[in-house]
Parts: C-alpha cells; sequence; structure tokens
C-alpha cells in the first residue's frame, strides 16, 4: 500500500500513519540552562549509562518536534529532535548515543579496510562495470577545496578564540614582562587570524570557479571512477564486516584487563590475528589445536594467554566436524 506524505515527516504523520522521525538536531545555536537538566539511566548499547537529559517541545519549519538534549561536562549540548509520542525521554536518547557505535563502526572499516581494499576485492573477481558517462558526481577539485577550505575555518576559529582569551588577560592587573608577553602574544595571534582569513577567502574564491559536480566523461581518464562487479565487492564486503566483528569481539575481551585497551588495543589484536599458527588436529581425542606463535613483548603474551582461556571457554566445536578447538601460546 502506498502512502500519500509530506516531504518532511511531521506530527501529522505520526497521528495519521504512526511514521515518526528521530536524528540530530545539528548545528545548535542557542543554550538551555544548565540546571534544567535531570539524570536519567539510559542504556547505551549494552550499558547501563547516568546522562544529564532535558527535553522541551519546539517548532521548526511550522512542524512540533520534541527536542531532547544531553549536556557533557564541557557544557556542550547534544541535540536530538523526534516526531515519536511515546518513546521515553531515556529511551530517545539513550537510542540515539547508541548509533554512535555505529558510525565509528562504519569510520573504523573505511580507515583500517579500505587501503588494501581494491587490491582485496579484486582477488575474488577480476573486472570492473563502467558507469554511465553522463553520471555526475561531485567534483574531485570541489571537494579537494571545500576540505581545505573546512581546515582553514577551524584554525581561524581557534585563532580567534586564542585572541579574545588574550584579549581578556590583558584587562587584568599584569605585571610589566608578564604584559609585554601577552601583548606579544597577541600581536602574533592576530597575525595568525588575519592569515587564516586570507586563506580561507582565497579558497573560497578559488572555489567559486569550479562546478560542485562533474560528468564523469569530462573527468581525466586516470581519475574516472569505476565500480567492481557488484556480486564480489558484496562478498568481500561481507567478509570485511565479519572480520572487523571478531576484532571487536577480541577487542572488548581485553578490556577488562588492559588499562591502556582504548588507545592499543585494537593495534595488538591485529598484530595477534597476523601471527604464525600450527593447527594440529586430534582425530581421537576430537580436538582441534591452534597453537599460536609466542607475540613481541611479555605483555601482550599475558594478554594472547587470557584469550586463549576465555575463548576455550566457550568450546566451540569447529564447523562440520565434531573437533572442539583450544586455542594455546606457543
Amino acid at each position: 500500500m502506498q502512502l500519500q506524505l509530506p516531504l518532511f515527516p511531521s506530527d501529522t504523520s505520526w497521528k495519521e500513519h504512526r511514521i515518526a522521525i528521530v536524528t540530530y538536531r545539528k548545528n545548535v545555536k542557542d543554550k538551555w540552562p544548565e540546571e534544567a537538566f535531570k539524570s536519567y539511566e539510559t542504556q547505551v548499547i549494552n550499558n547501563k549509562v547516568t546522562l544529564l537529559i532535558c527535553e522541551k517541545k519546539v517548532t521548526l519549519g511550522g512542524h512540533s518536534f520534541r527536542e531532547v538534549r544531553k549536556l557533557s561536562e564541557g557544557g556542550h549540548q547534544t541535540s536530538i529532535i523526534t516526531t515519536n509520542q511515546q518513546l521515553t525521554l531515556d529511551h530517545t536518547a539513550g537510542s540515539m548515543f547508541s548509533r554512535w557505535s555505529q558510525e565509528n563502526y562504519f569510520r573504523y572499516m573505511i580507515a583500517e579496510f579500505n587501503p588494501i581494499a581494491i587490491g582485496f576485492d579484486k582477488m575474488v573477481q577480476y573486472g570492473v562495470e563502467t558507469i554511465d558517462e553522463h553520471t555526475k558526481v561531485v567534483n574531485p577539485a570541489y571537494k579537494k577545496l571545500t576540505q581545505q577550505i573546512k581546515k582553514a575555518t577551524e584554525k581561524k576559529r581557534r585563532a580567534e578564540a586564542q585572541l579574545y582569551e588574550l584579549i581578556e588577560k590583558l584587562q587584568q592587573s599584569l605585571k610589566a614582562t608578564e604584559q609585554a608577553q601577552v601583548t606579544q602574544k597577541q600581536a602574533e595571534t592576530q597575525q595568525n587570524f588575519q592569515a587564516y582569513c586570507t586563506t580561507e577567502q582565497e579558497l573560497k574564491e578559488a572555489r567559486k570557479k569550479i562546478t560542485r559536480t562533474i560528468a564523469l566523461k569530462d573527468m581525466p581518464e586516470a581519475n574516472r571512477y569505476n565500480c567492481l562487479k557488484k556480486e564480489s565487492k558484496l562478498f568481500m564486503n561481507v567478509i570485511k564486516m565479519i572480520a572487523y566483528r571478531a576484532e571487536t569481539v577480541l577487542f572488548n575481551l581485553i578490556k577488562p584487563i588492559f588499562k591502556t585497551a582504548e588507545k592499543e588495543g585494537r593495534q595488538i589484536i591485529q598484530s595477534i590475528l597476523a601471527s604464525d599458527a600450527d593447527i594440529l588436529p586430534n582425530y581421537q581425542a576430537k580436538t582441534l589445536t591452534i597453537k599460536i606463535h609466542g607475540q613481541a613483548t611479555p605483555k601482550i603474551n599475558e594478554l594472547l594467554t587470557s584469550l586463549c582461556n576465555q575463548m576455550n571457554e566457550t568450546k566451540t566445536v569447529y564447523p562440520q566436524t565434531d573437533l572442539t578447538i583450544i586455542y594455546k601460546t606457543g
């Protein structure tokens, strides 16, 4: 059944069709009073967390929304809007912040797996599919300038914030030597700020001369996009996702016993997964022993031993056999 819905889901969509949105509201300028935020316990992924949350009714573009904000320790307010009137306040916040794990998942996949993606995918099937030459894509030159503008703008804003801090400091009672140092720092920061403003403006002027989109036929032959054959690409995407999920499970196993897991955990897991190992089947004892060779440091060897012990507790049977997998360190 087809429903004729407005372009932007509103409270009417909810009342008539039970269709609602839950999404982030970006670039929020106003601040809600911090005393309006209350502590709520909610579930983010599999963890119980306490968040400072506040909810208000807002009207955006003529539509009514529930706006839920989370207050962070630094005073930043993250805004969520929804037209769903049945979601509880804590559930709304928990569901949205759980999305961070999904976003981190894809960001990590892109960062860690894409550098080898082209060669990895072509191992399965050689060949690409040609895309219609009239297809329009974002102009790479436009995209590159946009990234440069973003960096210049960030530098300009940081310099501007630093400049305001120095100006406020000069209004305080300072010793002569300290005042001279702050004045010198202010002059240097002012010079940097002007340079960033100039760079930003020049980049924007250069971008105006370039079209935002470009047809594939107008791109240089060496840079023209093609796509890998869909069947092999989908197959390899599944393999990469399984590999990432396996890495994540192992990473979560070492987090409780490894203080610097957040910084080094994944690199250590990757090192272990890349290690040599002996595969020793014993059909009489119905076991399949995986003896992993020693690691570079005693610390990693201790983590590997702990991982082996935890995985052995699962008593996993190798698929399509009756052999129980036993992990050991070399």
